[in-house]
């Protein structure tokens, strides 16, 4: 009899561990499950943000060429705005006060009359300029 109830006993002990090891391996295969699902999502977001890297990339690169370029035409710019400041000529140009047309038109006096005017006196004489452009355009160089 005792012998019938230890190996009852012993059944018992076994149907439980047969159940706990169903129940863990139930649990195992689904949080693996789990787990393969986060893999796949993080592997979907590795790859968007992989290829978002990559556009980011081109666009620095596209900004840093489109800035070289930029700063060159400044410097180009800036060069030929100091040019402009420099010579009284350029500057009323560069204000509007004068035309090519004018200018033309003063050089070709000059030549005509075969005289040693300069460019600006030129001007004046034909009308173009009066002494309060020419007393700005001096004083605006002197700046």
């Amino acid at each position: 009899m005792t012998l019938l109830l230890y190996l009852l006993i012993f059944l018992i002990f076994a149907i439980i561990n047969a159940l706990l090891y169903v129940q863990i391996n139930s649990q195992a295969q689904s949080r693996l499950q789990t787990l393969k699902e986060e893999e796949k999502n993080l592997t979907e977001k590795y790859r968007k943000l992989k290829a978002e890297v990559e556009a980011l990339k081109k666009q620095a690169n596209n900004l840093k060429t489109k800035l070289t370029e930029e700063k060159k035409v400044e410097q180009l710019t800036t060069k030929s705005t100091q040019k402009e400041k420099t010579d009284p000529i350029n500057l009323l140009k560069f204000e509007g006060l004068i035309t090519n047309e004018q200018l033309e038109k003063a050089k070709n006096y000059i030549k005509k009359a075969n005289s040693n005017l300069e460019l600006i006196d030129a001007l004046v004489v034909l009308g173009y300029l009066d002494k309060d452009k020419l007393t700005w355009a001096k004083n605006k160089i002197e700046e």
